[in-house]
């Protein structure tokens, strides 16, 4: 009884090694392919084109350049097609059997190229990432993932507020061609906090000089210098894409110069004016008509003089014309650039 049960241990073990020794198998070409097998010629049946299907997964997109208008994506490509030229190993289990890369040199594939590409790589960091599967309907299977750098035909007149319509390009045999697109929007948080708050800020710097006393010059000068340098600086550090036409950006900029260049502008008016009522000739007391008033007697300094009376509207009438102007600019330079600032973002927001 003994030697019994070890009998049909024994048998039951060679049974599970000889199956395992199956599943294990390592598929040979000559298993699948005949012997007049020609990997250059596609297969067909009835002289009909085979048919390719073709699926784009986890799709990566790594970084965008608009200088040279280019992107790179990371994507796990998948094709499919059947070749019934090949048959399935007869001592095979399982429904598929998986095959290394090297059978790409062996086995018929579609010429599948990337029209816009311009760079691109397996993505074989830690393992290879092709391989192929053979299903018993004689169907193939090919898995890879690519690193591509494609080009992007982009329109950048509303940049930093344009949206982009970039895909891949695929096509094969120049018979078909293939196009996944996705549509990249900018976000406009960098540019804000960056290029259009600081702006914002310098101008509003350069209209405070309207608030200061027209005769502190050195005080209207600094400030206005300072914004315009610090303005002009700033257009230099804007990351702005080399393109042969203007995008929205260089208005925004652009018109920002022009508001603190005019503000400064504006105090040159102020400074003129009041040099210009200085130099005019001034008549005697007893001889204009318009100084009745002026000529009443006031105390000054304990004594009874003309001198203070006649310097007090001297200088009121030196200063009407320069405090008008910068009265005048207080409105219309803020209102203005108000204005600007609605309109920018209503057209290219």
């Amino acid at each position: 009884m003994s030697c019994f049960k070890e009998f049909l241990c024994m048998n039951f073990l060679v049974f599970f090694i000889v199956r395992g020794e199956e599943e294990t198998r390592e598929i040979l070409f000559s298993d699948v392919a005949p012997k007049n097998y020609d990997y250059l010629r596609p297969p067909t049946v009835n002289d009909t084109p085979v048919e390719v299907t073709i699926n784009i997964k986890d799709a990566n997109i790594r970084s965008i350049d608009e200088s040279d208008m280019s992107f790179s994506v990371a994507i796990e490509l998948w094709q499919s097609w059947s070749d019934y030229r090949l048959t399935y190993p007869a001592w095979a289990k399982r429904n598929y059997q998986i095959l290394d890369y090297h059978w790409i040199d062996k086995l018929w594939t579609p010429n599948l190229y990337f029209v816009n590409a311009v760079e691109g790589k397996l993505n074989n960091i830690i393992t290879p990432s092709s391989f192929f599967w053979l299903s018993k309907d004689r169907k193939i299977y090919y898995c890879c993932r690519l690193i591509l750098k494609l080009v992007c035909e982009m329109n950048l007149v509303h940049f930093p507020h344009d949206e982009q319509q970039c895909g891949v390009k695929m096509a094969s045999e120049n018979v078909s061609c293939l196009e996944e697109s996705v549509v990249l929007r900018r976000r406009g948080g960098y540019y804000l906090i960056n290029v259009y708050i600081p702006t914002i800020l310098i101008v509003v710097m350069s209209m405070l000089t309207f608030w200061i006393p027209y005769d502190a010059v050195p005080a209207r000068i600094t400030l206005g210098v300072t914004s315009l340098l610090t303005i002009i600086t700033k257009q230099y550090q804007a990351s702005l894409p080399n393109v042969s036409y203007i995008v929205a950006l260089n208005i925004w900029l652009s018109c920002c110069i022009g508001f603190v260049f005019f503000s400064l502008l504006e105090f040159a008016a102020v400074i003129a004016l009041s040099t210009k009522k200085k130099k005019k000739p001034t008549s005697l007391f007893r001889d204009s008509s318009d100084l009745i008033l002026p000529m009443v007697l006031l105390k000054a300094n304990g004594t009874w003089s003309t001198k203070q009376c006649w310097s007090n509207l001297k200088e009121k009438e030196e200063g009407s014309g320069p405090r008008r102007l910068d009265f005048f600019s207080r409105l219309f330079f803020p209102s203005f650039f108000l204005i600007f600032c609605i309109a920018y973002w209503r057209y290219y927001s």
